[in-house]
Order: C-alpha cells, then sequence, then structure tokens
C-alpha cells in the first residue's frame, strides 16, 4: 500500500512540476529566413536575402526580420563548417522572437 501512494505522490509531483515548466511555444514566435551567401577563393563576396518566412508580417517586420537575418548569416558564414572554396551556400536561420518584441516592431526599426 505504501507503494502505491508512493507511485501516485512522484506521478503528482512530475505532473505538477512540467504543469510550472515555462516553454518558449508560450511567449515567443519563430521565424525562418533564408539567405544564400557567394564564396570566391574561400571568401564571402555576398550574402543575399532570399525569404522571410511569415504569412502575417506587415512590412516594417518583414524588413527587420531580414535584416537581423542577414546579421546572423554574416557571423555564420565565418565559422569554418559554413565556409566554400568557391560556390554559394544557402543558409536557413531560425529567429525566435518574444510576442511583446514582435508587435513592437512597427514602432521600431530592429529586433534587439
Amino acid at each position: 500500500m505504501n507503494k502505491f501512494f508512493l507511485s501516485i505522490g512522484v506521478l503528482l509531483a512530475i505532473c505538477n512540476y512540467n504543469g510550472f515548466a515555462q516553454s518558449y511555444t508560450k511567449d515567443s514566435l519563430q521565424f525562418k529566413v533564408y539567405t544564400i551567401a557567394t564564396f570566391k577563393d574561400s571568401r564571402v563576396r555576398s550574402i543575399k536575402l532570399n525569404r522571410v518566412f511569415c504569412d502575417y508580417c506587415s512590412k516594417e517586420q518583414t524588413t527587420a526580420l531580414g535584416q537581423t537575418g542577414l546579421k546572423l548569416s554574416n557571423n555564420l558564414v565565418k565559422k569554418p563548417k559554413n565556409r566554400l572554396v568557391n560556390g554559394e551556400k544557402r543558409l536557413t536561420i531560425v529567429i525566435r522572437v518574444k510576442r511583446e518584441d514582435f508587435y513592437n516592431i512597427n514602432k521600431k526599426d530592429s529586433i534587439d
């Protein structure tokens, strides 16, 4: 009988812990940004924004997400695993933003 009550207590503790755990999906939005980096002789020649995946964004929000994606891809192409000798490297960048910050993008020009 004690094992039964102990197992129920452990189960309730686990359920209670998961109930209070905060998930990023509750208070943030996630966006995908595709960029293309062009290399020549292992040096970056250009980084172009290919596409920002957001169906419900305003023009200002899409622009801010694109600028953030370009900044992040500039940092990514400096890493050796993302470098090429010659050619194009396609990068997918996932940006996670708080809902409040995302809605305030119309009032300011960038994401902090």
